[in-house]
């Protein structure tokens, strides 16, 4: 018999003995979240001092002071930013919509607003 057969017999039974052998599987289970420990700032900071209700609040006020009639709007798209720590609520003129009639409001956590046209 050739070397090169008898090697190839060599892998073949090595490969055939392994076969019947596992190895036991251990499962990945996710960790426990009640476990997981967050600094206790991680919330804080996280969380708007000025809430949604208050910053809309806010907003209609504003405009009102500003003589813009919301009724001619959508209800606004309202996010936080919290790079910023900022509501944006951003306005979008109902059908048939005004050159450049969308605008956004911004609330800071200090409860101030501003108007920023055409956003």
């Amino acid at each position: 018999m050739s070397t090169q057969r008898q090697s190839l017999l060599i892998i073949v039974a090595f490969a055939l003995a392994s076969c019947g052998k596992e190895e036991p599987v251990s499962p990945v289970v996710p960790p426990d979240s009640s476990r997981l420990v967050k600094p206790s700032w991680a919330d804080e900071a996280a969380k708007p001092r000025v809430s949604k209700e208050r910053a809309i609040e806010l907003a209609t006020a504003l405009a009102k002071e500003k003589k813009i009639n919301l009724d001619l709007y959508q209800s606004p798209v309202i996010t936080f930013n919290h790079s910023r720590k900022e509501w944006e609520l951003a306005y979008a003129m109902k059908p048939p919509v005004v050159k450049e009639g969308d605008f956004t409001i911004v609330v800071t956590d200090a409860a101030e607003a501003r108007l920023v046209a055409g956003s």
